[in-house]
């Protein structure tokens, strides 16, 4: 964190720490954690990724052969989810993910890794 996002958030911090005490409120742990979840909110930083826009319906949509991808395959017997990072091979339609092999109908949804990389760290 460069100086100046960190002078934000100690007067962030202390502004609230003030209004807290001047109305009676006391401050505890969760308190400091959710103030500075939501000063992060609000000061996003550049570069990051926005996780909403990356996912991609399997259903509706397949991604391009061999792109290194992050998948969810939904196990209903037990409510969870697992994700897995592989390839997704469209003329056999199946994902492959070191070795293991998975229909690709049982993906729910998928992201390309590339997309949940931050900029830096992406390749060209």
């Amino acid at each position: 964190m460069d100086n100046e996002r960190w002078k934000q958030a100690v007067e962030a911090g202390s502004n609230n720490r003030n209004y807290r005490r001047e109305r009676g409120f006391t401050e505890t742990r969760d308190d400091a954690f959710v103030d500075g979840v939501q000063w992060a909110d609000e000061h996003p930083r550049k570069g990051l990724v926005d996780l909403d826009n990356v996912w991609h319906d399997a259903r509706k949509e397949n991604p391009n052969d061999r792109d290194l991808l992050i998948v969810n395959i939904p196990d209903k017997d037990f409510e969870i989810n697992s994700y897995h990072i592989g390839s997704y091979f469209g003329s056999t339609g199946y994902f492959s993910s070191g070795g293991w092999v998975k229909e690709w109908d049982f993906i729910s949804e998928w992201a390309y890794v590339n997309d949940l990389l931050p900029k830096r760290l992406k390749k060209e």
